[in-house]
């Protein structure tokens, strides 16, 4: 027995609904159809997880509208730092008279560069042979073995 009035199901990426309330669901609407117990029964089930895809949407809604804050905030970031760059650039014309303040307006153009060498990121992993290890071959050192025995 489902419910009277039929509503189109809201869509989501996956079912929140966990695999045993979907079998036991369908077990309720296929062979215990008519069955009823005083605090369960289908229409219970199928509210319960029609709640839970709901709730489900609504999740997946907020974190798309957090996303869109996120690009937002970092479009936002991005454009004041091209302002700052843009002021630092007014900065050097207007200081080249003063060398004090050139000086001021250096150090903090500067300080926005990363260090060098710091843009080239550390290799992870296992370091690399030596080439004179690679070099020699296992099978000279056991050629020269033999012949010393023989």
């Amino acid at each position: 027995m489902s419910s009277p009035v039929d509503l189109p199901k809201p869509a989501f990426s996956a079912d929140p609904v966990p695999a045993l309330a979907r079998s036991v669901i369908a077990l309720f609407s296929e062979s215990l159809a008519g069955v009823r117990f005083p605090d369960m029964d289908l229409t219970m089930l199928e509210s319960a997880a029609d709640d839970l895809r709901a709730a489900q949407v609504e999740i997946e809604q907020i974190e798309a509208e957090l996303a869109a804050a996120r690009a937002t905030l970092q479009g936002q970031a991005d454009q004041l730092l091209q302002r700052a760059q843009r002021a630092l650039a007014y900065a050097r014309i207007f200081a080249e008279s003063d060398p004090t303040l050139a000086a001021r307006v250096q150090q903090v153009g500067e300080a926005q560069r990363p260090a060098a060498g710091s843009s080239v990121p550390k290799r992870r992993g296992r370091p690399a042979k030596r080439e004179e290890a690679a070099d020699s071959s296992l099978f000279e050192l056991g050629d020269a073995a033999v012949e010393g025995t023989c």
